[in-house]
């Protein structure tokens, strides 16, 4: 019984994904009488909610349960989705994306650790990585289908077609929530991994005063981190194109199914280029795309660029994360990981707020500024110069 775990939570994880006008979000904003800073505002305190709820809801799921804390989660971000359609200022929107950052904290780290214990032990690992591959290809599929759907059901843009849409994403939340009611806790002893954010910033500090390979590979991953606001940005860069609503959809679509083949076939550039060739050119090619982006004009070629900006930034992620283990001692890795995430999660937030008070200027100086900065961050850390081998003290602990 408890097997059908894994197969409830894919499940739950493609009808969490469906969101129907999340493509063009930003579009409906401002046709509230949001500015395109209020809209990037809004991404920013997402962030920072999950940042701030992550320790109080860690607590409260210790006391109720994987399960329980799952579906509280998956409540407050479909009842946040759901108000945003009676939302009519900035204040009213900001209120509902601290809910849904809310229901972000709770699910953290509470499907991974109910996915895991559900597993056997014998060939646990190897079980984890194909249940955790088939719940992220579920969650892919679901972004990839939304939005070319959420095209046609938005297709011109009106208040009444965003209600539709925003009424059918909160209803397929609320319906993984009713999945998620049907999860068996099992029965193993479990407590939220997640400590104080002031333990992890003395210990994670310590960590990285003392390696400066790990100092390098940790600030490319924080300020790499400066490219989300494409999502709120390239609808209106689209529409200022006279791009058919068709496209804006599928922009996102098609660059959440390349992102799922880029970062799956990530090793693959490595064996083509070499191990460094190949970091350099998956840390620089979004840099290089966003500039590119810039100046780019048309509706055709400015679609082009987003979906291989969608599909290059994950490029790098699983070829950062190897050679960042590599230089944490074992006892301190989960403390490091989660100020390295804390750190990029909060320069995200800045960034999005830097963006959103740009593009209301200008959305290409925009792209030209996150090209730049991307660009710099790569050269400022020598990508080119970082020690890919694990210290050798460190090489007979990161096994695990």
């Amino acid at each position: 019984m408890l097997r059908s775990n894994v197969s409830r939570v894919v499940l739950l994880t493609f009808f969490a994904r469906l969101h129907f006008y999340l493509h063009a979000s930003s579009l409906y904003f401002v046709a509230r009488g949001l500015s395109l800073f209020e809209v990037n505002a809004l991404d920013s305190i997402v962030l920072l909610s999950v940042f701030l709820a992550e320790v109080p809801t860690g607590i409260i799921a210790d006391r109720i349960g994987r399960k329980w804390s799952v579906v509280i989660g998956l409540l407050c971000h479909a009842t946040g989705e759901l108000l945003v359609l009676f939302g009519q200022s900035f204040p009213a929107f900001a209120a509902m994306c601290v809910l849904i950052g809310t229901g972000f904290a709770f699910q953290s780290g509470s499907i991974e650790s109910l996915v895991y214990d559900t597993l056997p032990e014998k060939g646990r690992e190897s079980a984890m990585k194909r249940a955790m591959g088939s719940i992220g290809s579920a969650g892919n599929l679901g972004f990839v289908i939304s939005p070319l759907l959420g095209s046609l059901i938005v297709a011109g843009l009106t208040q009444d077609q965003f209600a539709r849409a925003i009424v059918l994403t909160a209803g397929s939340i609320y319906l993984a929530a009713l999945f998620a009611l049907t999860l068996k806790e099992p029965p193993t002893p479990w407590e939220s991994a997640r400590p104080h954010p002031l333990s992890i910033l003395r210990g994670g500090l310590g960590e990285l005063r003392a390696s400066r390979p790990l100092q390098r590979i940790a600030g490319v991953t924080i300020f790499l981190a400066f490219g989300g606001a494409l999502i709120a940005l390239a609808p209106p860069h689209l529409v200022a194109h006279d791009a058919p609503t068709l496209l804006i959809g599928a922009s996102l679509a098609f660059g959440s199914l390349l992102a799922t083949f880029t970062q799956k076939y990530a090793y693959r550039l490595e064996s083509l280029l070499g191990r460094r060739a190949g970091l350099v050119a998956a840390t620089t090619l979004p840099g290089l795309l966003f500039l590119l982006l810039a100046w780019a004009s048309g509706a055709y070629p400015i679609f082009i660029l987003v979906v291989l900006i969608y599909g290059a930034g994950p490029l790098r992620v699983p070829l950062m994360s190897a050679y960042q283990n590599g230089h944490i001692s074992s006892g301190r890795r989960a403390t490091v990981l989660s100020l390295i995430n804390m750190l990029a999660m909060l320069w995200s937030a800045i960034g999005a707020l830097i963006a959103g008070a740009l593009a209301d200027y200008s959305i290409p100086l925009v792209f030209a500024l996150t090209g730049v900065v991307m660009l710099l961050a790569v050269a400022a850390f020598r990508v080119d110069k970082i020690p890919l081998e694990a210290k050798p003290d460190l090489q007979p602990q990161t096994a695990d």
